[in-house]
């Protein structure tokens, strides 16, 4: 979940600390498998909230303006040292487990053998198993207990949402019952994902959002998977073909492999939050499901 806990505080804040603020709390190293990608990842999260904000901002925000170019870091000319790593991290406030998953993540993408960056995997992904997930809340439970919460709360963010139930009920594919809308509207409300705009009158999107860690082993966000997936399955005969994209892979894999695939997803996740908070002239509310599961038991070496 992004930084509702501490929403209080964080709004009373600069715009640009606010911004920090945020995206240090809710942007984590252990959902990588890429320094770069990581730290690029936070850049491009303040800079959708401050648009004059740059490369020198950023690298004076991490600590490091006098010791590395990071867009030139970005770029992959340059290579982020241990102890540059460390200043970051205590820059960025990161908590002890988080940071030594970044130190241990700056030794595997430097890694300069696979032999090598194998066994620094291992290590990654250990540390990840001991970074328990965050408890889910009441506000996440009532977000996701039905499948078309979060999508009503994305239209919402739409220059043409109309906070009519009967509008919102003949957009939604497939169409709910104004009854549904009305009591998802009411949910929204509750959770701080929408608000009454005191100068209008009228129901608006906040910058509030709301997301469950990357594994949440609980029963109510499990049947919103579960009709997720039905929605996916639905959409074969419902949606034409050339509106989306429905694919499969069959992989055989190790251990360290199934983890890093696991990990790639995660961050493959971020990198489409950031690409949809910078798209301009959003027209239309899409769902992404990704689903990775083995399909037969391990086989031990005979």
């Amino acid at each position: 979940m992004s930084a509702l806990v501490k929403h209080n505080q964080i709004s009373k804040l600069p715009q640009r600390d606010e911004a920090l603020a945020l995206t240090f709390q809710k942007i984590k190293p252990s959902s990588y498998t890429d320094y770069r990608i990581f730290l690029y990842s936070l850049f491009r999260s303040i800079k959708s909230e401050i648009g004059s904000y740059d490369h020198s901002k950023f690298a004076a925000d991490l600590g490091v303006i006098d010791q590395i170019d990071v867009k030139e870091l970005f770029l992959g000319g340059k290579i982020l040292t241990k102890g540059l790593g460390t200043m970051i991290a205590e820059a960025i406030g990161l908590c002890t487990l988080e940071k030594k998953y970044f130190l241990k993540l700056i030794e595997y993408t430097n890694a300069r053998s696979s032999q090598n960056a194998t066994k620094i995997l291992v290590e990654l992904i250990k540390i990840k198993s001991d970074i328990a997930p965050k408890p889910i809340t009441e506000e996440q439970r009532n977000y996701y207990s039905h499948w078309f919460i979060p999508i009503i709360g994305e239209l919402a963010a739409l220059e043409g949402f109309k906070p009519d139930a009967e509008w919102i009920s003949n957009t939604i594919l497939p169409e709910i019952s104004p009854k549904q809308v009305e009591e998802c509207l009411e949910i929204l409300t509750r959770v701080g994902v929408l608000a009454t705009d005191p100068t209008t009158g009228k129901i608006v999107r906040t910058k509030s959002d709301l997301s469950t860690a990357d594994e949440v082993p609980d029963q109510d966000v499990s049947r919103y998977h579960r009709e997720i997936i039905d929605l996916g399955k639905s959409a074969l005969s419902r949606i034409p073909r050339n509106e989306r994209e429905i694919s499969s892979v069959t992989i055989s894999a190790s251990e360290a492999v199934f983890n890093k695939i696991k990990t790639m997803i995660q961050e493959f996740e971020n990198q489409v939050l950031l690409e949809e908070r910078e798209a301009k002239e959003k027209d239309r509310v899409c769902q992404l499901n990704i689903q990775f599961f083995p399909v037969t038991k391990k086989v031990r070496k005979s």
